[in-house]
Formats: structure tokens, sequence, C-alpha cells
């Protein structure tokens, strides 16, 4: 878990989302790293229902259709690889990293206001 992968975008736009709609999505999270706690703590404030386990192989991860990578430092992307090969939706910040796999239909790209 680090913030670079992500976590600094995706817990305010989940904060913003549950006091717009009155409703808090909840999330399971899977993944290790210097900065789990911190997140875990800001996930906390913000009184989001994410749940943080350790990471795990990815075929243990069968029961989810949708996968959520708000990151933008990827090098391999090999999690959204294994993700749309295993038939998931996968829903990923809309930048250079992961332009390939926007050919895929169950890519579902994303970019907010700020950086469209």
């Amino acid at each position: 878990t680090l913030w670079t992968k992500g976590f600094d975008k995706l817990l305010p736009l989940l904060r913003s989302f549950r006091r717009r709609n009155n409703q808090n999505l909840e999330i399971d999270a899977y993944g290790d790293g210097p900065d789990k706690k911190a997140v875990m703590k800001k996930t906390s404030h913000y009184k989001l229902n994410i749940n943080y386990f350790n990471g795990i192989d990815h075929k243990a991860l069968k029961q989810y259709k949708i996968f959520l990578n708000p990151s933008k430092s990827e090098v391999l992307c090999t999690t959204i690889a294994e993700a749309l090969a295993m038939g998931k939706f996968v829903i990923c910040a809309r930048h250079s990293s992961n332009e390939f796999f926007y050919q895929f239909p169950n890519c579902l790209p994303f970019s907010t206001s700020k950086n469209s």
C-alpha cells in the first residue's frame, strides 16, 4: 500500500462521493507497503468503508468483478493485465502507462476534471 499507487487521489474522491450521494462505497484493498498504516488512518479519518487485506495471489480474487487501479506510477502494469485476462472490468487512470489497455472492452479508463 503506497500513496503513489493512487490512494492520494482515490481517498478524497471517495470522500467526496460519500458526501454528495450519502452513500459509502465498500471497497476491498489488497497489498502491503510502507504507507499502509498512514493510508488506513486517512481512510478512518474520512470515514470510508475500505477493508484492507495483505497482498495475495491474484488467483484468490476470483469473486471480484471489478478491479480499480487509480495508480499513475505503474511500470509493468501486470495487475491490470492479469485482471483483464481474468475477465474483470478494470477501472484505471487515463495515463500513458495504461494506454495499451484501452483497446479492451472491459477496460474503463477515467480522468478527472483536473487531469483531463
